[in-house]
């Protein structure tokens, strides 16, 4: 067996235990599926750093955590845990996350002679394509799976404290609903026509417009804008923009992808705006999804891909360099004078620069 063979079977290994927790929230169906697809649930934070994770990590973490019934909602790496003088429990279980070591990108279709842009009918730029991100796993550990040392900077329930103490204290995001309005007004007015009318979400590939209730209709206007976005992560796949050929394809199998696709980008986008999000209950789709899951493991990473395809496009067209308030940071107040010492640390050097140094410590 030859390096390249050993590689994909370790990352087919890997990719199984991603999706494990995966499959077992869709095979409970209905309302447990819908409850562990909830925003309000996503607050996975790293100990060390007081940093949310974000993206398709926050679906695995909360899976993950019902999964394996742990308590607590902190999670750290092997090296930050000994870094505050913490050890791993022998009975200690990883949750396999992914970080992009290369971020993808799309490019304007261009005329190769004279180097002009190449428009559809009605004079919007076509798209040549996309070069698509790389991502690799990383371990971490929930909090429960460490135990102090002998001499630890911290204890592991005044670490827990912190970060709750944080995490409750953390300012609402009142522009929420303004950046979430601009996306949605900017796709309307530049992209993809929406009509308000009647009592049912969908849109309309021939036609290429979105159908929307109007907004009285809905529960509340974070349920609104979820509905609206998830509509809108459909036109994305429209063959003058990203080209999904799931869009069109009337074959079971493939709207099952096109809605997880739908349902995933429309999840990161609120999560990225903090609204709360409405999921749609695709009970006919939720078996077979898990079914395609445990066949083949790495199609989360092809769903993964294609949704922040439709998420790049949407943010671009509205120009929306970052969406969301600045991660939440702990405060330098929280290290004193005796743990900088420690490490070497200078009383005004950033916390990132801090915790480099404290990895360096360790190496050397």
């Amino acid at each position: 067996m030859n390096e390249w063979e050993r590689e994909r079977i370790r990352e087919e290994k890997e990719a199984r235990e991603y999706i494990k927790p995966l499959v077992a929230a869709m095979l409970k169906g209905g309302e447990a599926w819908k409850q562990s697809w909830s925003t309000q649930k996503f607050l996975s934070v790293n100990v060390l750093t007081g940093r949310r994770y974000s993206g398709c990590n926050l679906i695995r973490i909360a899976s993950f955590k019902d999964y394996h019934g742990y308590e607590h909602d902190q999670w750290l790496t092997e090296l930050e845990g000994r870094s505050l003088g913490w050890r791993l429990r022998k009975a200690a279980i990883p949750c396999s996350i992914l970080f992009p070591t290369n971020f993808g990108h799309l490019a304007h279709a261009t005329n190769r002679i004279t180097g002009e842009l190449i428009r559809d009918r009605v004079g919007k730029p076509l798209l040549s394509g996309w070069k698509p991100e790389e991502f690799r796993f990383a371990k971490i550990y929930n909090v429960s799976d460490f135990k102090e040392g002998y001499c630890p900077q911290r204890t592991i329930k005044e670490m827990i404290v912190r970060i709750n103490r944080t995490i409750k204290l953390a300012k609402p995001d009142l522009n929420r609903i303004s950046r979430a309005s601009r996306l949605c007004d900017e796709w309307n007015r530049k992209q993809c026509k929406t009509s308000f009318a009647g009592d049912r979400a969908c849109y309309d590939p021939e036609r290429d417009e979105i159908r929307m209730p109007a907004l009285p209709d809905f529960d509340s206007i974070d349920e609104f804008y979820s509905v609206w976005l998830h509509e809108i992560i459909h036109s994305t796949g429209h063959p003058y923009r990203l080209g999904r050929p799931s869009l069109t394809n009337r074959d079971h199998a493939a709207y099952a992808m096109e809605e997880l696709v739908a349902e995933l980008g429309s999840f990161l986008l609120c999560q990225k705006l903090g609204l709360a999000t409405s999921v749609g209950q695709h009970a006919a789709y939720l078996n077979y999804w898990a079914k395609a899951l445990q066949e083949n493991p790495r199609i989360i990473f092809k769903v993964s891909k294609k949704s922040n395809q439709a998420i790049y496009l949407i943010r671009k067209n509205a120009g929306f360099q970052r969406l969301g308030p600045p991660k939440e940071k702990i405060s330098e107040r929280d290290w004193d004078e005796e743990n900088q010492a420690r490490h070497g640390m200078a009383p005004g050097m950033p916390f990132r620069a801090k915790t480099n140094r404290i990895f360096s410590n360790l190496a050397n």
